[in-house]
């Protein structure tokens, strides 16, 4: 059973990557221009926007199932 701790500190988790993945995405993309044709491409396309909010998806959901399944210093302690 996961405690209260674990859960609210997983969910926090979640909140602040979904945070971060918003911080990551530009403020208004201009769907008729992607970036092709300036130096900046490589950088602001949508590629690398992809694999951006990936990272930061792949990251979170693996810190927080993490946090769900340790165990707690007290459980650690009767064993």
């Amino acid at each position: 059973m996961f405690s209260f701790s674990n859960v609210t500190f997983s969910l926090s988790l979640l909140f602040s990557s979904y945070l971060s993945a918003l911080c990551s995405s530009p403020p208004n993309p201009d769907p008729l221009q992607l970036y092709k044709h300036d130096r900046m491409g490589a950088i602001a396309g949508v590629t690398p926007l992809v694999i951006r909010r990936s990272v930061i998806l792949c990251s979170s959901l693996y810190h927080a199932l993490l946090s769900l399944t340790f165990p707690s210093p007290a459980v650690c302690a009767v064993v």
